[in-house]
């Protein structure tokens, strides 16, 4: 038993003081910029679009349910990125209506990032563009 004791009291002091010390060095290795290619196309990401939007479903004034997305930009387009079950609000194996009622979504309430950090601004954004069948 005393074996057992000192041999787990042994793995211990490894893992609390070696493993660390290997992944510094590892993380030191990896944020070396000399390491870089600079001469690559640059990317940069804006740190908003990093942060999910709360989305709301709604048909007509019923609130459905709520979900998460972010926008792209490609060119001057921007595209809402979300689950095809949150506009369509149908179960995505089954193709099922979710609602208990049978409603679908036919708008969108996003709330996007505000200009000061911790704001936010909501704006509906319709589905479809006329009448729904």
């Amino acid at each position: 038993m005393k074996i057992l004791r000192h041999l787990i009291s042994i793995l211990l002091v490894i893992c609390l003081l070696v493993v660390p010390a290997i992944a510094q060095s590892n993380d030191d290795a990896i944020a070396n910029s000399s390491r870089v290619n600079t001469e690559t196309k640059k990317i940069t990401i804006d740190p908003l679009s990093t942060r999910p939007l709360y989305l709301i479903q709604v048909n007509g004034d019923q609130v459905l349910g709520t979900a998460t997305g972010f926008i792209v930009q490609k060119g001057s387009n921007y595209y809402l990125i979300t689950n095809w079950h949150v506009v369509s609000g149908r179960h995505p194996e089954t193709n099922q209506v979710q609602n208990q009622l049978g409603l679908t979504p036919d708008a969108i309430l996003i709330w996007y990032h505000g200009k000061q950090l911790g704001s936010w601004v909501k704006k509906k954004e319709d589905l479809y563009g006329g009448k729904r069948n």
